[in-house]
């Protein structure tokens, strides 16, 4: 059997390092998945999946910000607008370290309190994961139950509308800048819906991510709101919308890319990785009155550990190659101020 190929992203790394006159060594002949770059004494490990890519973050900065409840209130006390949201926990494990109120039978008065249509996640899930947006109390029990099978809790936030974005940042500079729009299928004139949605779910369980079941209220809304069912044969060219998440590995799709992000985005974009104390960090927000208004835009999210395979599915390898370059420069650099 041929050995497994580094993934394109560290592969991409490697011909940097190759450029640069850094020293590369892959330490994982398994699944090709963990790497140690070097400038002489000075290293830091990289890799892939649950990785931890990036050594300009530190790791508290990173673990506060995988708590999405964590980072909505760091960036509420720096004055940056977070949608409204409440947030449970589901299991007894740590109750003792916790106060009254966010429990599991508490999550009907969230509920109420917000209103429905409601989009439910989990509190430290990625990806887009479990991601649904529900309708009705029935609807949300049986979410809730799906995301406390894998997960120790969850977010409830108002349904947000508008055109949804990613800002890349590494310290003062904007590297990317794009918007994103939700999964879709894409009919062929001969595929019927299930088994579009069949070939969907072995993809995400290969990917590691939970499969979409039949009954997925998003799902079964968007069927209705269109007269067809999971038997019809999706016409040539015709869009059908499966998720509710606009999440490039769960199937959304990058358009308007751009490397030149305006001087007042990239300024906002410096006041959200600053808050949370981040040199990078990929920034998921809202922006319902364009992008010409920063004060106006909903942060859904800020990642420390962004993913990059929705980049390179899309073709821009040069970008990706950009950031490894930013990235091992201001580690290595040797002015510690430029770290």
């Amino acid at each position: 059997m041929p050995p497994r190929p580094l993934p394109t992203m560290l592969t991409i790394l490697e011909q940097v390092c190759a450029a640069e006159g850094y020293d590369f060594a892959c330490l994982d002949d398994y699944s090709k998945q963990l790497v140690r770059v070097a400038a002489g004494e000075k290293f830091f490990l990289t890799g892939t999946g649950r990785i931890n890519a990036y050594p300009l973050n530190d790791a508290p900065a990173a673990s506060v910000v995988r708590d999405k409840v964590f980072a909505y209130q760091v960036l509420a006390y720096a004055g940056l607008r977070v949608p409204p949201y409440e947030h449970y926990f589901l299991h007894d494990a740590y109750r003792a370290v916790r106060g009254d109120g966010r429990e599991r039978t508490d999550i009907s008065h969230g509920a109420t309190k917000l209103g429905f249509p409601l989009f439910v996640k989990p509190l430290d899930g990625s990806r887009g994961n479990l991601a649904e947006i529900v309708r009705n109390t029935q609807e949300l029990d049986a979410q809730v139950d799906r995301i406390a099978a894998v997960h120790h809790g969850l977010l409830l936030q108002p349904v947000l509308t508008g055109p949804e974005y990613r800002l890349f940042m590494i310290d003062d500079t904007g590297l990317f800048l794009y918007r994103r729009t939700p999964a879709y299928f894409l009919g062929d004139g001969a595929t019927t819906l299930l088994a579009f949605l069949q070939r969907e779910n072995d993809r995400r369980v290969a990917q590691g991510l939970s499969p979409i079941t039949q009954a997925s209220p998003f799902l079964q809304a968007q069927l209705a709101s269109a007269c067809l069912s999971l038997d019809t044969v999706l016409p040539e060219g015709a869009v059908f919308h499966f998720l509710p998440t606009a999440n490039i590995s769960a199937g959304g799709r990058i358009v308007d890319f751009t490397e030149s992000v305006p001087v007042d985005l990239r300024q906002w974009g410096q006041l959200v990785n600053k808050a949370l104390s981040l040199r990078l960090g990929a920034i998921d927000f809202f922006a319902p009155d364009g992008l010409a208004t920063p004060e106006t835009f909903d942060i859904i999210e800020v990642n420390s550990n962004p993913s990059v395979a929705g980049l390179l599915q899309a073709g821009h390898d040069t970008t990706v190659e950009r950031m490894w370059r930013t990235v091992c420069f201001k580690y290595f650099a040797a002015d510690p101020t430029d770290r």
